[in-house]
């Protein structure tokens, strides 16, 4: 178990440094997210409550605004006025003018929710006016309004005072106790206007306020004094700055004041707000905090888990790795002292194998430059990489590629032979130091008997004759070291080195043409100037053939000569038509020596012609050949039936094109039964008459299609019908005529 967690403990540790790196952050922002919640929701919930205070504070000072505009409006009564200044004894107009009054004191009440009572004091009358009728101060006292705290003398004394006042009572109207708030305003001669004040509009208005939160209101007047508050034993009269701000909060242990100041009577109202009211919303807060971090937690250690998991697997890879190529014991080393261990290994096998590198060095930069001459190379990344590890430049401006060939020789038992490597004759680090003298450039061996160089300059202007000049004087310099002939073949000249690979097949045809016609030395241009056509048609080759079944080697020989000169001598044949014509030749050779079932050996294959030194050679050993065929042709045909078979097959090939040629003309031509001339025809020609005849007619035909549409070959060709020449042709070619004429095209 220890081993287990030795081996593991990277895994633990990406595993604890990916917690406490998710911790931190998590922990920081849980808590900044909780402090930063409680504040809001503490901001929130005092500006909720200043703002509500602030309403009630508006709504009274509009409904004592409503009062006061009322009182003045009543001070400026006329009826009042002249009432309160009437000093002469009641009648009966002052009675009506009384009645009057009683109605208006009625309007004013019902116009202003604020007001419950209001009455008119008339001193010199001590009568009392009210909504209702009116009454003299002893009745008004004992049945209308009755203070219980204050005697009806003390309410004389305050009714007859001299200045305004405003008092807080408890009054009983219709035998219920109310608590008022009384306002004297004095008019004229002492006169009274009492209006009484419900402190239920007070109460109602601040206990909604309180009421949620079970707190307490305070009211101080414009004098300082406490007016009104529910906190009717005084815990908190004491401990509160009834001189705080117009809309401050201030805290305290265990409660928030809130104030605000009216603006109109500059009364001050307080509410004290007990702290436990935030608490439950800052309680919730703390909850969905603490769960957000355990479950950030538990989903970060999760994370931090498949993470840590992840990166530690390329190291477990590389850890199976290592333990299946290592035999070390590395019981109690972790990971990383492991992997230390293995790189170390591997830092000496690298060693190792850069000491290997430089000694096959060679052997690399002769296979990268052959692949690179021959465009085998795939990208130009490619290119730049390999050449810098194996210390090439390869930075031509323009550059051509040039093939040397090594020609071949008998040997005394006339088996084929290449005598030496050229670079076993010649040290490619001496080519090499001969063409870098004026130019820049690499030999690579391609062959046995090939040398590829690459031979530019990184010079702006062109430097083509130069580079020609500097391979002239390489050939020479070969020469004077090898008793052999050296064909030399040169591209054009380019500039892209993406198309080097063109470059190289450029010299290689080039090359081919100067093994083939003779030449020692040649440019691309002079082979891309070359005839694509050679002179070989179907007359010389049913010639040939004839010949050569007649046993006449002379004419055979003679018409290869016309073939050479025509071809070669008056007319420049690119390497591929020259290729073409030699095989054509041969397999014209070929099919006559197979028609006329002569052996002439199984090593007489075309590769022998192909591998010659030039075309002069190629066709001399084609005259040895065709005068041994025609030798052993001319042998066989001292039988007599062989003559007669011959006669009969120069008759058929020189009348293919008659409709009538058939077995019955040829029985009367030679006065031969069709049956003997059937079983001589076949001993001789392993061939039947109809198999032959058309065989030469698809074969005559075959030329034809070659300028002739299909229907005129098959009238040039003798057969009868278009029907029978289709299924002719077909049997014995594989091909309709007209799928031959596309191939014949395309070969073109």
């Amino acid at each position: 178990m220890s081993v287990f967690i030795r081996r593991k403990n990277i895994l633990y540790k990406f595993l604890v440094s990916y917690i406490l790196v998710l911790l931190v952050p998590v922990v920081i922002l849980g808590c900044t997210y909780y402090i930063k919640s409680m504040q809001i929701v503490t901001r929130d919930i005092e500006k909720s409550n200043l703002t509500m205070l602030n309403q009630a504070v508006q709504i009274l000072d509009f409904r004592s605004k409503e009062t006061d505009r009322l009182v003045s409006e009543i001070l400026t009564n006329k009826r009042i006025m002249d009432i309160t200044e009437c000093t002469s004894a009641m009648d009966s107009s002052k009675r009506l003018k009384i009645g009057e009054i009683i109605k208006d004191l009625s309007m004013y009440s019902a116009g202003n929710s604020m007001i419950n009572n209001m009455y008119l004091y008339l001193p010199q009358y001590d009568m009392i006016i009210s909504n209702s009728g009116m009454y003299s101060s002893k009745v008004f006292y004992d049945s209308i309004c009755t203070p219980p705290d204050i005697s009806y003398n003390k309410m004389m004394d305050l009714l007859n005072g001299n200045s305004n006042t405003k008092k807080i009572l408890e009054i009983s109207f219709d035998n219920r106790i109310y608590n008022m708030v009384l306002h004297l305003r004095r008019i004229y001669n002492n006169s009274k206007l009492i209006i009484f004040v419900d402190l239920k509009n007070y109460e109602d208005i601040f206990s909604e306020l309180v009421e949620s939160s079970e707190g307490y209101y305070y009211i101080i007047d414009n004098s300082d004094d406490l007016f009104l508050t529910n906190d009717t034993e005084g815990k908190h009269i004491y401990s509160i700055d009834w001189k705080s701000n117009n809309g401050s909060v201030a805290n305290a242990s265990d409660m928030i004041m809130i104030s605000s100041l009216s603006d109109y009577n500059s009364f001050r109202y307080v509410l004290l707000v007990p702290k436990s009211v935030y608490m439950h919303e800052i309680d919730k807060i703390k909850a969905y905090t603490v769960f957000l971090i355990i479950l950030c937690l538990i989903i970060g250690i999760i994370a931090a888990y498949l993470l840590a998991n992840k990166n530690y697997s390329p190291i477990k890879k590389i850890m199976n790795y290592i333990k299946d190529i290592s035999a070390n014991d590395n019981t109690g080393c972790n990971e990383y002292e492991i992997i230390e261990s293995a790189i170390q290994s591997s830092h000496h096998e690298i060693t190792e194998l850069k000491e290997t590198f430089k000694k096959q060095q060679p052997v690399l930069r002769s296979k990268f430059l052959a692949d690179f001459i021959k465009g085998r190379l795939e990208t130009p990344e490619e290119i730049v990489d390999k050449s810098g590890v194996l210390d090439l430049d390869l930075d031509f401006s323009e550059y051509r590629i040039v093939l040397l060939h090594m020609g071949r020789e008998k040997t005394s038992n006339g088996e084929e032979m290449i005598k030496n490597s050229l670079l076993n004759m010649v040290d490619a680090e001496l080519i090499e130091q001969y063409i870098n003298r004026n130019c820049k450039g690499y030999a690579i061996e391609i062959e046995n008997d090939r040398i590829a160089l690459i031979l530019g300059s990184n010079k702006a202007e062109s430097d083509e004759k130069l580079i020609y000049n500097e391979v002239i004087g390489l050939k020479r310099y070969l020469d004077d070291k090898i008793p052999m002939d050296i064909a030399v073949g040169i591209s054009c000249m380019f500039r892209e080195i993406k198309e080097i690979g063109k470059a190289y097949e450029q010299a290689e045809r080039t090359l081919n043409f100067c093994i083939i016609t003779g030449k020692n030395i040649a440019e691309f241009n002079e082979v891309s100037q070359a005839s694509d056509t050679y002179q070989f048609s179907m007359v010389q080759e049913m010639h040939l053939s004839n010949f050569i079944k007649a046993g006449d080697g002379d004419a055979a020989k003679k018409l290869l000569d016309t073939i050479y000169r025509e071809n070669i001598q008056e007319k420049d044949l690119s390497p591929e038509r020259i290729k073409c014509l030699i095989y054509n030749i041969y397999n014209t050779i070929l099919k006559t020596v197979w028609e006329l079932n002569v052996d002439i050996g199984e090593d007489w294959q075309v590769n022998e012609f192909l591998l010659q030194e030039d075309i002069r050679k190629i066709f001399s050993k084609f005259k040895e050949k065709i005068g041994s065929i025609c030798e052993i042709i001319k042998y066989k045909k001292e039988n007599k039936n062989k003559r007669l078979i011959n006669e009969v097959i120069s008759y058929i090939d020189n009348n293919l094109t008659d409709y009538n040629l058939n077995l019955s003309a040829i029985e009367q031509k030679f006065n031969r039964s069709g049956k003997y001339l059937s079983k001589v025809f076949k001993e001789e020609t392993n061939c039947n008459f109809v198999d032959y005849i058309n065989s030469k007619k698809v074969e005559l035909a075959k030329e034809y299609l070659t300028s002739l549409s299909i229907s005129d070959t098959c009238e040039k060709a003798g057969l009868a019908s278009m029907s029978t020449f289709m299924r002719v042709f077909k049997k014995y070619t594989g091909l309709s005529p007209g799928q031959y004429q596309d191939m014949y095209k395309r070969k073109l």
